[in-house]
């Protein structure tokens, strides 16, 4: 039974939940719109902001070797083979040096 506290304290933990698990819009419409967007978005945002992988510039083989510290050491949970390749074929696109750069250079920031 749920007392009128402990509905209150369930009230304030799921507020808390929604507003760390919330990500805007913007995050997802943001992406380049391409294969593995989606998995990308999912796979990213259930640990942190999009904000993280767009700051990131990552040949697909750093890629890769991030993905597996975040298993290894923060508890990522696995993707499947396919899900991982969606994923790293998508960020290493998308997010490589070379994309890095010319986002940069978009914004003023480099010649």
């Amino acid at each position: 039974m749920i007392t009128v506290r402990s509905g209150a304290v369930l009230i304030i933990f799921l507020a808390a939940i929604a507003t760390h698990l919330s990500v805007s819009a913007d995050d997802f419409t943001d992406m380049p719109d391409d294969k593995g967007r989606l998995e990308v978005f999912v796979q990213c945002s259930l640990c942190h902001s999009m904000q993280i992988v767009n700051q990131q510039g990552l040949s697909r083989a750093a890629w890769k070797k991030l993905l597996v510290w975040m298993v290894d050491e923060q508890e990522m949970t696995q993707m499947d083979s396919n899900t991982e390749l969606l994923v790293l074929d998508y960020l290493g696109k998308h997010y490589s040096p070379e994309t890095q750069k010319q986002r940069l250079r978009d914004r003023g920031l480099l010649p």
